[in-house]
């Protein structure tokens, strides 16, 4: 049986859902932006399937620079470790996939069991609530661990050494390869 037209637009939409919610410097600008930054997320997530689903869609670069622009732009993060890159590759695969109806692998990244963050949290929280750890917002709006949530006692974790901070306040971040611009 072939895949109807709205079944592969619903499977891309999850699959592209799942990136985002598990793409980390969107996680991070979510739970450290502003009031509005689930918003803004979401309006990303929303640009960026509207760019895709079209019978031509970009390669992968143009919407790289889409989404690094997005992310400086919106969110006022700099993106230096090629994630727009990997993103991108991911979304435009997605698309791929769904266009000749292979859902496998796109069904198999949204039923992953990988630590993922609800691009909106519900009202009433998540700015600057982050404890580094997997978890996932409670039905209060807070941040829940998953010990935390099994009322298990967190195991001490080995603790990661300062980032340099410069005279000006700027953490040095070094990133895998060079950027294209």
């Amino acid at each position: 049986m072939t895949a109807t037209a709205d079944q592969k637009y619903l499977v891309f939409q999850q699959g592209v859902q799942a990136v985002f919610q598990r793409w980390t410097a969107l996680r991070l600008a979510i739970m450290h932006g502003e009031q509005n930054a689930p918003a803004k997320a979401q309006a990303l997530l929303e640009a960026t399937i509207a760019r895709v689903a079209v019978p031509t869609f970009p390669d992968w670069t143009e919407l790289s620079d889409f989404l690094d622009d997005s992310m400086e732009q919106d969110f006022a993060t700099m993106v230096e470790d090629d994630s727009c890159d990997e993103v991108a590759q991911m979304v435009i695969n997605i698309a791929e996939a769904c266009r000749v109806g292979n859902f496998e692998g796109v069904e198999r990244l949204v039923a992953s069991h990988l630590p993922a963050l609800d691009v909106v949290p519900p009202a009433g929280g998540g700015e600057g609530e982050s404890s580094g750890e997997e978890g996932e917002w409670g039905e209060g709006g807070e941040w829940v661990d998953d010990d935390q949530e099994r009322g298990e006692q967190a195991m001490p974790r080995e603790s990661k050494p300062e980032p340099e901070v410069d005279a000006d306040g700027f953490v040095t971040v070094t990133h895998r390869h060079g950027r294209r611009h």
